[in-house]
């Protein structure tokens, strides 16, 4: 009886674990090959099988093609396909229900030479909508085919269902949060012509910066739209303040401050987007807690946008424009060091400086500079003070030494 309890704890411990990972998966929008991954490994050890194979439903050809499999070599995998209706596991999927075949059974049942052999079907099916099936073959020496680890599968795979309708819907959400973003970075190339090359080179050097702090796929995604938008929010200044030929008066440098809150407004605290806020909301706060909107300090300070407040310095400073002698590179990392521990994170600076080194910066500038704008657009960015006189046209950097 000790043994049984045992064995029921650790399965239980076993699909926690597995659900935990799934879970994070799922979060960290990882590919549907992945998230099955951790199941392949609890059916295998649930039925003491050498052989897991999922078969998913192909959206384009309705077809049962394999998504994930252990004990099948990838050459099998891409043989193995099947019409719904065709062999055991098309049949099975059209009649939704788990099946375990025995002897008896395959009278009723063939097998088609486009699937494996296996003995035990789980549909994987939500509502109406079958998402697929996993067959189980090639059992061990005490294949463990219990009603009651039957109607665990039976759980699971109601479970691997639900993820499989959350993931498409998810796919369908970032679809439409991608479409309206290009709409947002057209809009702002259309307002502000002369820097829309500014955000590319800002998000070039910001994704290289977290690939060089080895930011996940899915980070370095988010990464790349805020760095893409951190400027957003400047379709809500007024043409008469953002394209002024002269100077700026302090109610207009006041205007152009609030563009990183506006940013965060358009972008909506709602879906897929939600991530980026912080970057484009707080890309313009400095280190030593004098930055703006929020005065935020330090490790108060969102990584991600540390990361652009530094590419968007550097990016400033060593643009060519006709009214603005570029630095050289080496002067605007020179200017980056002194400034490290006031206006940026000494950390971010420092990775930022190895990322360059990987991008062959110099080498690559006359390439960005004669480069045609591109769709994702920018717009002026620099530090402002009370005292500045600065034409936003003009796009000056600034860095407070005192």
């Amino acid at each position: 009886m000790d043994k049984k309890i045992r064995a029921g704890a650790n399965l239980s411990n076993n699909i926690a674990v597995t659900l935990e990972k799934v879970s994070r998966l799922f979060q960290s929008a990882a590919p549907v090959e992945e998230i099955l991954n951790p199941f392949l490994v609890l059916l295998s050890e649930l039925f003491n099988v050498e052989q897991v194979v999922f078969f998913l439903v192909d959206k384009g050809s309705r077809d049962l093609t394999v998504a994930a499999g252990n004990g099948i070599s990838p050459g099998e995998a891409k043989k193995y396909r099947v019409s719904a209706g065709e062999g055991i596991a098309g049949q099975i999927l059209l009649g939704g229900r788990p099946r375990l075949l025995r002897d008896k059974s395959f009278s009723k049942y063939r097998y088609s030479p486009r699937e494996p052999e296996a003995v035990f079907y789980l549909p994987l099916v939500k509502g109406h909508q079958p998402y697929g099936i996993i067959a189980l073959g090639r059992t061990g020496e005490q294949p463990l085919f219990t009603p009651e680890k039957i109607r665990i599968a039976s759980s699971l795979a109601l479970y691997i269902a639900a993820v499989l309708e959350n993931t498409s819907l998810n796919r369908k959400i970032s679809d439409l949060s991608l479409n309206y973003l290009r709409s947002l970075t057209v809009a702002l190339q259309v307002k502000d012509y002369y820097t829309s090359i500014h955000s590319l080179r800002v998000t070039r050097f910001a994704v290289a910066t977290g690939l060089q702090m080895g930011f996940s796929q899915a980070k370095l995604e988010f990464l790349r739209w805020g760095a893409l938008l951190h400027d957003i929010g400047k379709i809500g200044i007024g043409d008469d303040v953002l394209l002024k030929a002269g100077n700026l008066t302090l109610e207009e440098l006041n205007l152009i401050r609030r563009h990183p809150e506006i940013g965060a407004r358009i972008i909506g605290e709602e879906g897929q987007l939600k991530p980026i806020i912080p970057m484009v909301l707080f890309h313009h706060e400095r280190y030593d807690g004098r930055g703006y909107p929020r005065g935020l300090k330090g490790p108060d300070i969102p990584t991600e946008a540390k990361i652009i407040a530094v590419a968007d310095a550097f990016e400033v400073m060593t643009a060519n424009r006709p009214y603005q002698r570029a630095y050289q590179v080496a002067e605007a990392v020179r200017e980056l060091r002194e400034n490290a521990g006031s206006q940026f994170d000494p950390d971010i600076v420092r990775i930022f400086i190895a990322a360059l080194g990987d991008e062959d910066v110099d080498n690559k500038k006359n390439e960005w500079d004669s480069a045609e704008p591109p769709v994702f657009t920018g717009g002026w960015s620099g530090e402002l003070t009370e005292d500045s006189n600065i034409n936003p046209q003009q796009g000056s950097f600034y860095l407070d030494n005192g």
